[in-house]
């Protein structure tokens, strides 16, 4: 089953990050944070492949502007 985009604007940074997870949500947690630590204006692409363990839902509590593709 092939991903669907979401409906966002597109943003005038020039770097992005597409990031893969499955149930690794304190892992992508820590990711997500070394990441914006280090690129503050870095659009990010969450590729959730079904996690059950509440990573999506965590990310968009903690990281509110990552892109979350559920798959």
């Amino acid at each position: 089953m092939p991903l669907k985009m979401p409906q966002t604007e597109i943003s005038n940074n020039s770097i992005a990050a597409i990031l893969t997870c499955h149930n690794r949500k304190q892992k992508t947690l820590k990711c997500l944070a070394s990441l914006l630590n280090v690129i503050p204006d870095i659009d990010i692409y969450l590729c959730d492949d079904g996690s059950t363990d509440g990573t999506s839902d965590e990310v968009l509590k903690m990281f509110n502007h990552v892109h979350i593709l559920k798959g």
